[in-house]
């Protein structure tokens, strides 16, 4: 049985973006998965393996301890899928937005917006 792009990043957010099962990584994502991501108004795409996921999550776990993660809207069309989302934790709220673009029934691309100076500005309690 085929799975839909739209149950595979369902799939990945709940499990592996969530903090839930970040080991999980592997299952949803291509060996290597291109990242589209915008740091002050600029373009940049890095490249991450699952395991180099999975220490990213790691990573906002340490800083945000377990944070709850809520999917708060999916919208699939073809092989993309947006995904809108909140994350709360140590005080801290992060607003995302991303498209993911599956192939193989894995993760292969994605797009993703975070409000990085919104986030710094809550650590700073100016907020």
């Amino acid at each position: 049985m085929m799975t839909t792009a739209a149950q595979v990043a369902r799939n990945f957010l709940s499990e592996v973006r969530s903090g839930r099962n970040p080991q999980a990584a592997s299952i949803y994502m291509s060996d290597l998965v291109f990242a589209h991501q915008i740091t002050s108004e600029e373009r940049i795409t890095i490249t991450r393996t699952p395991d180099q996921y999975v220490e990213h999550v790691l990573e906002m776990k340490a800083e945000y301890g377990d944070f709850k993660f809520e999917i708060e809207e999916l919208i699939a069309e073809g092989d993309k899928v947006y995904a809108r989302w909140n994350q709360k934790g140590a005080g801290v709220l992060q607003l995302t937005s991303c498209v993911y673009r599956v192939e193989n029934e894995k993760i292969a691309e994605y797009w993703i917006q975070i409000d990085r100076l919104g986030i710094e500005l809550q650590k700073e309690g100016k907020k």
